[in-house]
Parts: structure tokens; C-alpha cells; sequence
């Protein structure tokens, strides 16, 4: 069901509701409630807020559904629906939340109807504002900094919030350098420079806080995000490698009070809860904690192999699932072989070959990917486990495949002796192409020095690694 229908009905129902115990019509029916006229006249307005607007003037309407106790219903009805589409145009898709506080409880207490309602605070409200701060930060200062013991790393001399995002992404793609490649590559459709600059931002409920607020501290939106809807489906992504339009509106008051540091981490907000949507995601409250991580000072020593490390990447794929093959259609990538574009090309045909047999297995089986009954999930698991054995692809597998497959599950994922995902990754910074040949130069070594049972697979990927090594210069020869 259209995202527009569904807050139609929702809101027709609930006036009617209201109304009925008022004893005056409802003036609100699907067909009538928002007119052609009516939505051209407000550009910048969704769908939600004109009708809200209407229902707020009824001077009939029951007080109990006015637009403050209406408007949080509604949104949390909508956003059950997490496809978040609609027939066509921009449509809301979340956005990024802090916490404002101010000088007393009262004047706390007295900014809550201007953010309820959308409007700009006056000028008096505004210069009793003590600190603005995203809601990721705020959590972390009252929750996570105690509970997980991490702290953030330093960026008391960077005024560029640019470049802390930067240095986030740098020291995050030691541990977990797939994702970072997706993230920069979603990134590109949030960048801050082409945010458009608001007086004033609706609050979007798409988010609770870990812990209550302060008495004087609200919730106050600093950025919504709008994406383009036609065709796009929540899993397009994955299924056809599309990367979804976006624009962002950025309250500009609000987002000038915060210090670079916050900045940084509602950008990373942006990308990391865009890149939720396409899985589904209609809340921010499982990828806050996340970026948050990105900021962790323990990363700042790119030491492969931190506390941080394989748990990390666990926790990436249980939030954000199969990223490794999104937008692979959109922005395919090439390289010569033995390079990291390569491998990442041909791990990105293996996963996609791989699936394709895990998903034709099933089904031939009368099973669905979201079958939750015990045999269905066993079924499943099979197929995985046929699809994923050795000698079920090794013929197919070309030398740089084999490489791949024996470096990344056999060492990696199964004996935990590397970190597989730093020969994969198509990362361009001078560190992490160094990192990345260092490891498949210590996957060849291992595969040279140790003997597997699957012999073509090993033969294959002993002979990939006689071409990159005869493809080293003599000053990385002497190095390795």
C-alpha cells in the first residue's frame, strides 16, 4: 500500500473517530483529504503535515485529536510501513535527531509547542539555548561511554568536521573495509554541501531515546530526509544495484550550534541510516550505537585485530545484512588483475553465483526466504552449506577465485587467522592498499606452506599467487 493512502486512511479514521464522540461530521474522506491544488501550493510541506495543518483549524474537531497528539499516532502507524513508498515524488525517509537544552525546565517547557509544531523558534527561546547535540552523542554521554567502556577519539584540534568523518571512515577500514566501501559509496548521496538550508525542520518520530531527557533538554529534529520514490522498493538495491535519490533539508540554526565533532556524527548518521533503509529500517535506534563506534579512540592505532574487530564485522551484517552486494549493478568496478578492484569484482560474481544456487535450491524445495518454520530454516541451511562446498564450485572458480575463497573462509572466517576483508576491499588511501597486499602476500604464504584437501581449489590459487608475487616491484619484493 502506497505511504499516501496509508496516511489517509489513518487520518480519515481517526477524525471520524474523534469527531463522531463531538457530534459533527468528518470532513475528512479518503477522496477529499488532500487536494491536487493544495499540495502544489506547499512545496515543502509532505502530505502529513498540510493534512495535520487542516485538522488543527477545525475548530469542531474533538481537542484531544489535536495536531500534537495526532501527528505521533499517525507517524507511528505510517512508519510500520517500511517500504516508505509512495506513487511517485519525495517522500519522508527519517532524518537525524538531537537534543537541545536550555537554561531552565520552563523555557524547555515553553520551546515544545514551536518543535511540535514545526516552527522556528523565536529569538528569545533561542538565546537560551545552552547545547545542541546529536541524539548518537547524547546517548553515548549518558549510556555507552560508561556501559561499553570506549571513549572517542580526539578531535579537539580539527575544526573541519569534513575531515573527522574522514578520519572515522580511515581507521574504520581496518576492521571492517566492505562496509566502508559501501558507506562512501551511499555517501555520495548525503553529502552536507548539497543540503538545503531550513529556517525550521518538522519533527519526524522516528526515534527513541535510550534514557529520559532532562527536564530542560527536547528532542529536536536537525536534518529530514526525503527520497525520490517512483520505482524504487526497499530491496532495489540488492536486487538491482540501484543506490536511492535522496535530499536532505538541514535545520541551519541548529546545525551551526553544533561543535565539529557533531557534525561529523550526523553525517555518518545520514549514510549509515540510508543504507538501513534499504534493508527496511524505519528507526534510527539500532544504528546510533553503531556510529557511535565509528568515533572510538581505539581505532585510531589501526591495529588490526582490536577488541572492536570480528565483532564488529559480526555486528555490521546482523544490522545491515547483505551490503557486501548493494549497488553492485550501479557502480560496477574494474581493475587489472591481482589488484584489489579485481578481487572485489570477483568476489562480488562468486557471492552473487553462490546465492543465486542458495535461493534456486530452496525454492525448487517450496520454501521462502522469510520461512520461519524449523524445517524450512533447516532446508535453508542446506542449501548454504551445498552451495558453499568446495568441491561444488571449484570448477567453475578461476585462479583469482580460488585465492579468494581459501584466503577469506579458510583463513579468515574459519581459522581467524587474518582479516579477509582487507584483500577484498577497493579502499584507495596509500595505508590500506598497503595493509591489503601485505595480507594476500601472508594468504599465499599460507597457502604455500599448508595443505588443503580440495587440490584444484589450492592448485588454482597457488598459481594466482606466483603472478602477483612475479607483479611485485624489487623494492616490494625486498619489503615482503
Amino acid at each position: 500500500m502506497h505511504l499516501k493512502k496509508v496516511i489517509l486512511i489513518l487520518i480519515s479514521f481517526s477524525v471520524a473517530w474523534g469527531q463522531s464522540r463531538a457530534g459533527v461530521r468528518a470532513p475528512l474522506l479518503p477522496n477529499e483529504s488532500l487536494k491536487k491544488q493544495e499540495i502544489q501550493e506547499n512545496p515543502n510541506k509532505t502530505a502529513v503535515s498540510i493534512l495535520l495543518n487542516r485538522i488543527k483549524t477545525d475548530e469542531d474537531l474533538d481537542k484531544k485529536f489535536n495536531k500534537k497528539t495526532l501527528q505521533p499516532y499517525i507517524l507511528k502507524k505510517v512508519i510500520k510501513d517500511k517500504s516508505l513508498q509512495s506513487g511517485g515524488g519525495w517522500g519522508s525517509s527519517g532524518g537525524g535527531g538531537g537534543v537541545a537544552c536550555f537554561q531552565r525546565a520552563e523555557d524547555a517547557a515553553a520551546a515544545e509547542k514551536f518543535i511540535t509544531d514545526g516552527v522556528a523558534l523565536t529569538s528569545e527561546l533561542k538565546s537560551k539555548i545552552t547545547s545542541v547535540v546529536t541524539l548518537d552523542f547524547w546517548e553515548w554521554q549518558v549510556k555507552w561511554k560508561k556501559n561499553d567502556n570506549f571513549e572517542l577519539m580526539d578531535t579537539s584540534k580539527d575544526d573541519d568536521f569534513n575531515n573527522i568523518v574522514l578520519r572515522a571512515k580511515e581507521n574504520m577500514s581496518f576492521i571492517a573495509p566492505l562496509f566502508i566501501y559501501r558507506l562512501n559509496q551511499i555517501g555520495s548521496s548525503v553529502k552536507p554541501s548539497n543540503w538545503i538550508q531550513k529556517d525550521v525542520i518538522s519533527r519526524i518520530y522516528d526515534s527513541k531515546p535510550k534514557e529520559a531527557l532532562p527536564e530542560n533538554c527536547r528532542l529536536v529534529q536537525l536534518v529530514a530526509r526525503y527520497t525520490k520514490q517512483g520505482k524504487y522498493k526497499k530491496a532495489e538495491a540488492l536486487n538491482n544495484g540501484k543506490k536511492p535519490t535522496v535530499k536532505i533539508e538541514v535545520d541551519q540554526d541548529l546545525f551551526s550550534r553544533l561543535d565539529p565533532l557533531n557534525k561529523a556524527i550526523l553525517v555518518l548518521h545520514e549514510e549509515m541510516y540510508l543504507l538501513g533503509q534499504i534493508i527496511g529500517y524505519s528507526s534510527s535506534d539500532n544504528v546510533r550505537p553503531i556510529v557511535m563506534k565509528f568515533f572510538s579512540k581505539i581505532l585510531e592505532a589501526k591495529v588490526i585485530n582490536t577488541p572492536l574487530d570480528d565483532g564488529m564485522r559480526v555486528q555490521l551484517v546482523s544490522l545491515f545484512g547483505d551490503y557486501v552486494m548493494f549497488f553492485g549493478k550501479d557502480e560496477p568496478i574494474s581493475g587489472v588483475s591481482g589488484s584489489q578492484e579485481s578481487r572485489f569484482r570477483s568476489f562480488y560474481k562468486m557471492m552473487k553465483r553462490i546465492r543465486s544456487n542458495i535461493t534456486s535450491c530452496y525454492t525448487k524445495q517450496g520454501v521462502t526466504s522469510d520461512s520461519k518454520s524449523e524445517e524450512a530454516l533447516q532446508i535453508i541451511k542446506t542449501c548454504k552449506d551445498q552451495a558453499m562446498y568446495p568441491s561444488n564450485n571449484e570448477s567453475w572458480f578461476d585462479d583469482e577465485m580460488s585465492f579468494i575463497f581459501i584466503s577469506y573462509y579458510f583463513i579468515s572466517i574459519s581459522l581467524k587467522l587474518s582479516n579477509g576483508e582487507l584483500i577484498l576491499a577497493p579502499l584507495k588511501s596509500e595505508a590500506f592498499r598497503k595493509a591489503s597486499e601485505s595480507n594476500a602476500l601472508n594468504s599465499c604464504q599460507w597457502i604455500e606452506e599448508n595443505q588443503i584437501r580440495f587440490q584444484t581449489l589450492q592448485q588454482k590459487a597457488t598459481r594466482y599467487c606466483e603472478a602477483i608475487k612475479a607483479n611485485l616491484t624489487p623494492m616490494e619484493k625486498d619489503q615482503n
